[in-house]
């Protein structure tokens, strides 16, 4: 957290300001700051941004003095205010935190306790989303996470199911544009942190399998003995197929160079 001391007359003002996404106060302060960052990004963009992270509630006559103090600020003294903003525009300061844990009666885990298969199939459609930029791959991907509740022996529980996440994912078309956005960020900020853990498997790195020509699907083969196996690789948690992946591959590549040095 950022903290501010700001003075006008006889009005002062001491805030802690969120520094990164995940220190957002709540759910509807992020849904508000993803409508703002809708617009053009300009001062007067980054002074609405200011004024919601400072939270600030204008009730009486003294604070509307205040906000027109904000708005006379020097250019440097503005400057040093919508500094604070910087992070909510750039990619590696992306939201890890879940802000929206349920959507529409579903209940959305964190995202380290994914199974493999279960962000595998929600990572394929984000690469489409990004080459095609097709909403319907957004729903799948809420889909994948946000799951329906299910009874099984008198109790309720939510169980990842890839072949129903084409009908799944039609509950997900009316979700307004900020939620899908959040959640969008949400996914994005923990990938990249997934790549920088197991960068070896993200990178393609020799002795990825057939990541390179089939995707996740390619892992998921090379990781099962048999067609058999599948499904049960297919619900281990993501990070131990990860950490197991990564370190296969920095393994075979350590042996290619010692092949390579013994061979010159």
């Amino acid at each position: 957290m950022n903290k501010l001391q700001l003075h006008s007359d006889k009005r002062s003002l001491q805030k802690l300001i969120p520094a990164k996404w995940d220190e957002l106060f709540s759910l509807k302060q992020a849904l508000v700051l993803i409508k703002l960052l809708r617009f053009q990004d300009c001062i007067s963009l980054r002074f609405r941004v200011v004024k919601e992270l400072f939270n600030l509630k204008f009730y009486k006559p003294s604070d509307y003095k205040f906000l027109a103090y904000l708005k006379q600020l020097q250019k440097k003294d503005l400057w040093k205010i919508i500094a604070l903003t910087e992070f909510l525009f750039k990619k590696e300061d992306l939201p890890t935190k879940l802000f929206l844990t349920k959507i529409n009666n579903r209940v959305c885990k964190n995202f380290d306790e994914s199974q493999f298969w279960q962000w595998a199939t929600a990572d394929s459609n984000f690469l489409l989303l990004q080459k095609t930029t097709e909403e319907k791959y957004l729903n799948k991907m809420l889909a994948c996470f946000y799951l329906k509740p299910q009874k099984e022996k008198g109790k309720i529980i939510f169980k990842f199911d890839a072949g129903e996440i084409e009908k799944e994912s039609k509950c997900f078309e009316k979700l307004t544009f900020e939620k899908k956005q959040l959640f969008l960020l949400w996914y994005m900020g923990n990938r990249e942190r997934l790549v920088k853990m197991y960068s070896s498997v993200f990178s393609g790195g020799k002795g990825a399998g057939n990541k390179q020509d089939f995707g996740w699907a390619g892992i998921l083969d090379d990781l099962s003995s048999d067609i058999t196996k599948m499904e049960e690789v297919a619900e281990i948690e993501l990070h131990t197929v990860l950490f197991s992946l990564n370190k296969k591959i920095i393994r075979n590549e350590e042996l290619e160079r010692e092949y390579e040095k013994n061979n010159t």
